[in-house]
């Protein structure tokens, strides 16, 4: 398996992550990706050729650019899905308090 490291300046929140996990499902030598919203990073864990998933990340005028690749030692998938899932609470918090993420109506009326 290789691990893939992309820079990803313009994925700041959940909703960049929703449309890059959307993009790249189907893609069957994708075997987890991991998200770090903050850093703006994502990780492709893989077998096989990168270049579609590349491609597939680049046509979505995000600014992707391939930091890093090369194989890695196998993971459990549970222990994948931790990391991401902790990961993603702390940052859908950072969003909240930061006041983005949201989405939704807007303020309410005034009198």
């Amino acid at each position: 398996m290789d691990k893939t490291v992309f820079d990803v300046p313009k994925m700041d929140c959940p909703s960049e992550e929703n449309l890059i996990r959307a993009k790249l499902d189907g893609i069957s030598s994708i075997m987890n990706l991991e998200f770090d919203l903050p850093n703006r990073k994502l990780i492709v864990f893989h077998n096989g050729q990168i270049e579609q998933i590349e491609e597939s990340l680049i046509e979505l005028s995000l600014g992707a650019e391939k930091l890093s690749t090369g194989p890695t030692e196998p993971v459990s998938y549970t222990h994948l899905r931790a990391h991401e899932t902790a990961s993603f609470i702390a940052y859908a918090v950072f969003c909240l308090k930061r006041g983005g993420g949201g989405g939704g109506g807007g303020g309410g009326g005034g009198g």
